[in-house]
C-alpha cells in the first residue's frame, strides 16, 4: 500500500504552508513573475496525503493565494470581473489536478491490490503444483485430467523424470525373512 511518512494533518499543513509561502513569493516579486504551477505541487500532495476533499480544499487555498499574490503586484487585476475570472480559472484547474492525483491514486491502490492477489493466487498455485494425490490402496495417482496411472507413468509423463527401480533395505529385510534360503543342491521348498 501506498503511505507518506507524514499524518495526513501534518500533511495538510505542511501543504497551506507552502501555499502561504508561494503567495508570499508571488506578492513580493514583480508582476512578470508568476509562481503559478507551483500552487500544483501542494494541492497535489494534500489530495495525496488526505484525498479529495483535502485536495480540493488546497485547491481553494491556492487559487485565492495566488488570486491575493497577483492582486498585490500586477495593475491588471484592478477591474473586479478579471479578478473573479482568474480566481474560477485558478480554482477549475487547481481542482482538476487535485481530482487527477485522487483518481490516479485510486487506480494505483487498485492495481497493487489486484497485484497481491494475483501473487497470493499464485503462491497457492505452486503449492497445488507441487501436490499430486496418491491412491491410498493402490499406489496409483491421478492426474490433472482426473485420470489415474502408475506413479511411474506419472512421473514420466507429468514431470519429465525417468525412474529405475531397486528396493530399499527395510523391503530386502523383509523379502528375506519371507522367502527361506536355498541351499546348495536342495530343491526349494514345494518343488520336488
Amino acid at each position: 500500500m501506498i503511505h507518506l511518512s507524514a499524518p495526513k494533518p501534518a500533511s495538510l499543513a505542511a501543504s497551506l504552508l507552502l501555499i502561504g509561502g508561494l503567495c508570499v513569493l508571488e506578492a513580493n516579486t514583480p508582476d512578470q513573475l508568476s509562481f503559478g504551477t507551483l500552487y500544483f505541487f501542494p494541492v497535489a500532495w494534500a489530495t495525496w496525503a488526505g484525498g479529495l476533499p483535502w485536495g480540493l480544499t488546497a485547491a481553494v487555498a491556492a487559487s485565492v493565494a495566488w488570486g491575493v499574490g497577483n492582486y498585490a503586484t500586477s495593475p491588471v487585476y484592478d477591474r473586479v470581473g478579471l479578478r473573479m475570472w482568474t480566481l474560477a480559472n485558478d480554482l477549475i484547474t487547481y481542482g482538476f489536478m487535485a481530482w487527477l492525483v485522487h483518481r490516479f491514486r485510486g487506480v494505483l491502490e487498485s492495481q497493487q491490490a489486484a497485484t497481491r492477489d494475483l501473487q497470493k493466487a499464485l503462491s497457492e498455485v505452486k503449492t497445488l503444483e507441487g501436490l499430486f494425490p496418491v491412491c491410498a490402496w493402490c499406489r496409483r495417482v491421478r492426474d490433472d485430467r482426473g485420470y489415474w496411472s502408475g506413479i511411474e507413468d506419472y512421473l514420466t509423463r507429468q514431470k519429465g523424470a525417468l525412474v529405475s527401480h531397486g528396493i530399499c533395505p527395510d523391503c530386502m529385510k523383509q523379502a528375506r525373512a519371507e522367502i527361506p534360503p536355498v541351499g546348495r543342491g536342495e530343491a526349494p521348498p514345494g518343488e520336488p
